[in-house]
């Protein structure tokens, strides 16, 4: 069963951003059946997450439905750290977060987190410059 593709925001502005932090670090990058509301109870994994105010808020909007839970800002960071600076392979970097490699490759497609600033310029080595003016 395909999930449904929801974005951070959307999840923080339905349950807050605490709770929406809390569920991507669980969670981040996996799937999770979100019950309808009428079957949802003390110990339906959503709520055991998020507890049962904010677990009725998502089964309001996508209940009955599995969803792909969104990587928070802090881990869309480490994500491009890994890649970028540890030079670590797409499959170590889903083992580490413990998201799938689609989720590290739709991460690396999109925009660089602004916590990471701008890609360093890659400078030249002083004798192809040399080179390269001669």
């Amino acid at each position: 069963m395909a999930a449904s593709i929801i974005s951070y925001a959307d999840i923080a502005q339905l349950i807050g951003e605490s709770l929406a932090l809390h569920l991507s670090k669980e969670r981040g990058g996996r799937a999770l059946y979100i019950p309808s509301p009428r079957r949802l109870g003390p110990q339906t994994p959503v709520v055991i997450l998020v507890g049962i105010a904010a677990a009725e808020s998502l089964a309001q909007r996508y209940g009955g439905t599995h969803i792909d839970v969104p990587l928070g800002p802090g881990k869309r960071a480490r994500v491009w750290e890994l890649r970028e600076v540890h030079k670590w392979t797409i499959a170590r970097i889903a083992a580490e977060m413990r998201c799938t490699e689609r989720t590290v490759y739709a991460t690396l497609a999109g925009p660089r987190p602004r916590s990471m600033g701008a890609a360093a310029p890659v400078e030249e080595p002083p004798l192809l410059a040399y080179m390269a003016k001669g």
